[in-house]
């Protein structure tokens, strides 16, 4: 029971933040790929589903990590994870933003891709984060990865401190540390 709740939780916590940064963005027609939205779900059925599944607990829905080039970052996690584009957005004179998620919404958190506009200098390269991925099969997503143009820092093993989980390193374009961790195996950080 109590992993379901946990699983209902993450649900009901990503569908609150994408109801949120969809709120913000109803005017947005679609991205550059989607122009008419068609895959991208309606702001009300997002707002209604996440108000259907609210809880009183709280939960990270999302990761915002800044990039220096927004498509081209976008187009990396889609290619190297399976990630779609749930919305793209501008923040008039202060950032652009892409919410990349996976396309049941059901796993896993949004990653939010920013660029800053307000025309003060960010430094987007190597900065000292981590996103944790679970996937079923680490060494073809780290292949997946290197294809996307992403490079792997330790390739994919067994580590006896996560009871031999099949954990690796990669890095994206923008420097950022990329956890590979197997799905159903120990637990990451």
């Amino acid at each position: 029971m109590r992993e379901a709740c946990t699983v209902e939780h993450r649900r009901s916590a990503r569908l609150a933040l994408v109801a949120a940064v969809l709120s913000v963005s109803v005017a947005c027609a679609g991205s550059d790929d989607d122009p008419a939205g068609a895959r991208t779900p309606s702001p009300t059925a997002v707002t209604e589903a996440a108000t259907a599944d609210a809880t009183d607990r709280t939960s990270v829905g999302a990761a915002g990590i800044g990039v220096a080039d927004l498509r081209a970052s976008s187009q990396f996690y889609r290619s190297a994870f399976g990630m779609v584009e749930l919305r793209a957005f501008e923040i008039p004179g202060y950032m652009d933003e892409i919410v990349l998620g996976f396309d049941d919404m059901t796993r896993g958190a949004a990653v939010v891709l920013m660029h800053y506009t307000d025309g003060r200098e960010r430094d987007y390269q190597d900065n000292p984060v981590k996103l944790v991925f679970y996937v079923p099969d680490p060494t073809a997503t780290a292949r997946a990865i290197e294809a996307a143009g992403g490079s792997i820092v330790l390739e994919p093993a067994p580590q006896a401190a996560l009871d031999d989980a099949v954990v690796g390193l990669a890095k994206d374009p923008d420097g950022y540390t990329l956890e590979l961790l197997e799905a159903g195996g120990g637990t990451g950080g």
